[in-house]
């Protein structure tokens, strides 16, 4: 016999260990729980852990072929319908994304000095405090994460509602579950009874000795229990890893998880709102290194000029994106008189020359 053992870690919570043996193919691996991942450098309690497994494969499979097949399936369905798995999954999805999200949006805020706010994500906010201090603000929707999870789920339930024998349908799991629990009762029959005493039973009867003694025993509703939250999390851990790979922006984080309705509109967003940047650190980066304004994308250039003027007491707007010709920015400083100045922002490498038909330009829209 081939075994494939695979030994799985302990999790957070300090819950035991599965010691997994996989014999071929085509059939479900044989999970022994076992206390400590040391015992298996003993080489001679590996081969009796082996040996249990081997025993418990064959009285599966004896299970799997001599058992009703449909009462198997019968099991395994209403198993399904009754345990919420896709829910029980989507809400540890939600839990272990959001994690990710609030530490990526955190430090983006940080390091870049930037997030995405704007109608469309409700769930962000933007403070000032004076003109250099910028605070985005979580604050999110009532019941975001009741619609996380909603979605979630569907997704899922989606995923997992193939009838076919792969582990990762639950459908094939449930089938699993209770192949393993109709092993179990058989191993306690065969050494209550005997092997051929339980040969010699009418089938009805035999099956329903089976029945009762998988329903009489505390012990392996536990042992179910704790193999379907394995199950769940494994699944979990699958999707939240393909999720955070996936989301290279923060914004497809925010979607899958319920809190923004749609993608930003722009690629670089205005500064009309729509982003919150710490100007003060990006000015005094340009300040150090000039040549650090030709890498910037140039609306963001224009935003940092509004800011310049801003510092120096100006009410400033940014026209859209979209405009063409004329100016970026007006900007108008509150006295007895109010001045207002119209900014063009150029930012040619120093060999050219800001020529006539710009300055035209912006003298047509005095």
């Amino acid at each position: 016999m081939d075994a494939e053992p695979e030994v799985n870690p302990r999790n957070e919570n300090g819950e035991e260990l599965w010691y997994c043996v996989q014999f071929d193919e085509d059939s479900p691996p044989v999970m022994m729980p076992i206390e400590d991942a040391s015992l298996l450098d003993d080489e001679g309690t590996k081969e009796a852990l082996i040996d249990s497994a081997w025993s418990f494969h064959c009285r599966g499979a004896w299970a799997r072929e001599n058992s009703n097949a449909q009462f198997l399936r019968d099991l395994a369905g209403d198993f399904r319908e009754s345990v919420p798995v896709p829910n029980i999954i989507a809400r540890i999805v939600v839990s272990a994304l959001f994690e990710i999200y609030a530490d990526r949006l955190t430090r983006e805020v940080q390091e870049k000095g930037e997030a995405a706010v704007d109608d469309n994500a409700p769930h962000l906010k933007i403070e000032r405090q004076g003109l250099e201090e910028i605070t985005v603000v979580f604050d999110p929707p009532e019941g975001w994460d009741q619609t996380a999870v909603k979605q979630v789920t569907d997704d899922v339930d989606a995923m997992m509602a193939t009838s076919d024998e792969r582990l990762l349908s639950w459908y094939g799991f449930s089938q699993w579950t209770w192949t393993m629990q109709v092993a179990k009762a058989l191993g306690d029959l065969e050494e209550e009874f005997g092997m051929e005493t339980l040969e010699e039973l009418p089938a009805d009867q035999f099956q329903q000795m089976l029945l009762n003694k998988i329903c009489m025993s505390d012990e392996r509703g536990v042992e179910a229990a704790a193999l379907i939250q394995r199950y769940s999390d494994m699944i979990a851990n699958i999707i939240v890893d393909t999720v955070a790979q996936e989301s290279r922006e923060l914004w497809m984080l925010e979607r899958f998880l319920a809190l923004r309705l749609h993608p930003p509109k722009e690629s670089a967003p205005r500064a009309s709102g729509v982003i919150g940047i710490d100007f003060g650190r990006l000015l005094d980066l340009v300040a150090r290194h000039p040549r650090a304004a030709y890498e910037l994308p140039p609306r963001r250039f224009e935003e940092l000029i509004a800011h310049v003027f801003e510092r120096f007491g100006y009410d400033v707007e940014l026209t859209a994106q979209s405009r063409d010709g004329g100016y970026d920015i007006s900007a108008v400083r509150r006295a007895e008189t109010d001045l207002r100045l119209l900014i063009e922002c150029k930012r040619y490498t120093p060999p050219n020359k800001v020529g006539r038909p710009i300055l035209q330009r912006l003298v047509a829209c005095i």
